[in-house]
């Protein structure tokens, strides 16, 4: 079984609600790591 599929099933179980947070927790972490990589161009610009 792939981890497409096992992800699929979970998403599957989970409430509404349960959704919406896994959604804002994935959106947050996509938020910190773009932050993170402005911030190491930044860097390396400003040496």
């Amino acid at each position: 079984m792939s981890t497409h599929t096992l992800i699929t099933l979970n998403t599957k179980k989970l409430s509404a609600q349960e959704r919406k947070n896994n959604d804002n927790s994935f959106r947050k972490y996509k938020n910190t790591v773009q932050v993170t990589t402005n911030h190491k161009t930044r860097t390396l610009k400003n040496v």
